[in-house]
């Protein structure tokens, strides 16, 4: 069975509206995907046939970056024939490039039997729900080969400034990095910050600034992968590369804060063997790591 997704149109507007048994649920949706920034609402049709069996409401959230499923609605008079299941695999096949989706989660009532015993065949696990009435459970995404690149750092020059500028991280994460274009005026007036583009071999994924400050000694000031090549990698290896260099330029240390709510950045940095220490010169974790050992 094939299904595809396709923006409503009048007539599915009406076609849905003959389902008298989910009048709720539909009107629910349609409030969902306007009022939820990132969500979108649209048509589920059978491939084959050209057949409108249901609605979907899925979106990824601007606070966190979670994947949600919010509303799946089929035909009443379609149910138990597989068309759940099938929306499920093709929202999971559009996302396959997006390595850092990892789960999709999905709340429900804890009266809603139906989804419970869908999701749960699908196999998802419960995840942590403040309302006492309703559960939340995360459907994790099949593991996907993600695709090889070498990894190098550029300087930031005069021929890659314009798409150094266009790199941006997700939404949710611009909380946690400044902008390139704020970086480049920091580094025009701080010299001793190196600006280099992370490309994977020949196409510019993100951006890091490092260097040897006069107070702090070497140090990663900034680090970003583009929102559309997160999740693959290309990070963690641009690290290693600046670490390297570091090292031929004579330094025994390098150090780097981030955000306290920045779990992500805190997990990576741990897993390279940066050490968090006593000291917030900035205001926020410092971590060091030793590089003569």
């Amino acid at each position: 069975m094939q299904i595809q997704f396709q923006a409503l149109t009048q007539a599915m507007v009406e076609a849905l509206a003959t389902i008298d048994a989910e009048q709720a649920s539909i009107t629910r949706a349609y409030a969902n995907a306007a009022i939820i920034p990132n969500a979108q609402i649209r048509a589920i049709v059978e491939q084959e046939a050209q057949q409108l069996v249901g609605v979907v409401v899925e979106g990824t959230a601007i606070a966190d970056g979670r994947w949600w499923l919010y509303d799946l609605i089929i035909d009443p008079q379609l149910r138990r024939r597989g068309y759940g299941r099938a929306t499920i695999a093709a929202l999971l096949t559009e996302r396959a490039a997006d390595y850092s989706i990892q789960q999709l989660y999905a709340t429900y009532p804890t009266s809603n039997q139906l989804a419970q015993q869908f999701l749960a065949a699908l196999g998802a696990q419960a995840s942590p729900s403040d309302p006492a009435e309703a559960l939340t459970v995360a459907l994790a995404v099949p593991p996907r080969s993600k695709p090889s690149a070498t990894i190098s750092l550029q300087p930031i020059t005069l021929a890659n400034a314009r798409a150094c500028l266009a790199l941006s991280v997700a939404p949710h994460q611009q909380q946690f990095v400044a902008s390139t274009a704020a970086s480049l005026v920091q580094a025009h007036f701080e010299p001793h910050w190196e600006t280099q583009g992370i490309y994977a071999d020949t196409t510019l994924v993100g951006f890091m600034m490092y260097g040897n400050d006069p107070d702090y000694g070497w140090g990663l000031l900034r680090l970003l992968v583009d929102a559309i090549f997160q999740g693959r990698g290309y990070g963690r290896m641009a690290i290693q590369l600046m670490l390297a260099t570091i090292r031929a330029a004579g330094g025994r240390s390098v150090a780097v804060s981030y955000e306290d709510a920045n779990h992500v950045a805190r997990r990576l940095y741990q897993s390279l063997g940066f050490v968090e220490t006593d000291e917030q010169p900035f205001g926020e974790p410092f971590a060091v790591l030793q590089l003569d050992q």
